[in-house]
């Protein structure tokens, strides 16, 4: 499989450097489209590689650099609520397309035949480690929670999200502003905020079914909005600042029609089974914005480093399939199904929390995972407290480290 998959490759490779032009990647894997979001980017000494007959080739899976073309006048903020997000690269349908990854540390990692050097050195130095995949594309934490997502428990399955978004419960908003409106533009912003559900009447319940037509406002946190502690209550629509993410990169850029941005990003999973946090470091984000009629849609993907001491408090506040309620560290039977998911967690880190470590030589503390997305304008709303989830196992923290 390996030497056909690199025939294939060499050959497109060719195709490609003999008509000058890059070859995008395209991803169809369910409903949006994230076409051309990533490209690869070919090693140096490809054409080199390409003459020898077994040679193996990797374009390393990067967004579309920044462009050069003068900026302009600029369209008002667009807001997006998520309407899917799939966080397993599982075979089920879970709305959004399956996540691909990116190549975050630029290296193409393979065990057997070995393209290039460990990004990090394993827990392990002597355990065999699976080859990214195409073009180096990090992933390695999606087999984990397609795994998790399998065992019954339909709590953190594919539609886990979109079940509590359709119902108005939660939601993650991200903010683009300063766009032109164009294919390229070299400076724009993107903010992520948290929503605790969409803005009701009291006898709906404090919050009403969105729409996702453009039409439906969703509160915003306290804890993501500027001095959100002072305005809680109030409507953003009202405020002067207009309610500023916290979460924010100010040197986004929008190339080829794909927006670019990098920050940490914190995805509470909230789910009727309970609720996990997905902690990103690093993150990359990758979108297209298409607009339809007076609205805008949004598909993308998010993907970064996530630390193993983020993780393994996550995962152990997963919901118990076995005991409904409660979380896996708050039980025995909890546990064993823990220091399972564990164990493959602690084998799966590829890459280190720190980019500026990566082919240093440094242990591997992180795993890669990556997010798809999909959305559409929406407007924000009333100021909410931040939610405090109950916490089955307060303090809880675990490392890789062997006892």
């Amino acid at each position: 499989m390996v030497a056909r998959i690199t025939g294939l490759r060499r050959g497109a490779v060719g195709v490609a450097m003999s008509s000058g032009l890059a070859t995008a990647i395209v991803i169809a894997c369910g409903p949006g489209d994230l076409s051309d979001l990533t490209r690869g980017r070919p090693d140096a000494g490809v054409a080199a590689a390409v003459d020898a007959a077994d040679a193996a080739i990797c374009n390393h899976a990067a967004p579309p650099p920044r462009p050069t073309t003068p900026d302009g006048p600029n369209l008002p903020t667009l807001i997006f609520a998520y309407d899917g997000v799939r966080f397993d690269n599982g075979e089920q349908d879970g709305g959004p397309p399956r996540p691909e990854g990116l190549d975050l540390d630029m290296a193409c990692t393979c065990a057997d035949p070995k393209l290039e050097p460990e990004s990090c050195i394993p827990l392990d130095s002597g355990k065999t480690r699976p080859c990214d995949g195409v073009d180096g594309r990090d992933n390695a934490a999606g087999p984990l929670l397609a795994a998790a997502s399998a065992t019954g428990n339909g709590g953190i399955g594919p539609n886990a999200f979109g079940t509590q978004v359709r119902e108005g419960k939660f939601n993650v908003i991200t903010t683009l502003s300063g766009w032109n409106g164009l294919p390229d533009d070299p400076a724009v912003i993107v903010g992520f905020q948290l929503s605790g559900g969409t803005d009701g009447s009291p006898g709906d319940g404090g919050r009403t079914k969105p729409n996702f037509d453009g039409t439906d406002v969703w509160t915003v946190t306290s804890g993501s909005v500027l001095g959100g502690s002072d305005l809680v209550g109030k409507d953003c629509r009202d405020v002067i600042t207009s309610c500023l993410a916290t979460k924010v990169d100010a040197t986004a850029y929008v190339s080829g029609g794909v927006v670019v941005a990098h920050l940490d990003i914190e995805l509470p999973v909230v789910t009727s089974a309970g609720s996990f946090t997905i902690a990103f470091s690093a993150a990359t984000v990758t979108a297209r914005a298409t607009k339809e009629g007076s609205i805008y849609r949004v598909v993308g993907e998010i993907d970064g480093r996530w630390p193993i001491e983020r993780l393994l408090p996550s995962l152990a506040r997963i919901p118990n399939p076995i005991t409904p309620g409660r979380a896996l560290c708050a039980t025995d039977s909890g546990l064993e199904i823990y220091n399972v998911v564990k164990k493959s967690a602690c084998e799966g880190m590829d890459l280190t929390t720190n980019p500026g470590l990566d082919r240093t030589s440094a242990p591997c503390d992180a795993i890669s995972n990556a997010i798809t997305f999909t959305g559409v304008t929406a407007v924000i709303g009333t100021v909410v407290d931040t939610p405090t989830a109950g916490d089955d196992c307060p303090g809880f923290h675990d490392t890789c480290a062997p006892p």
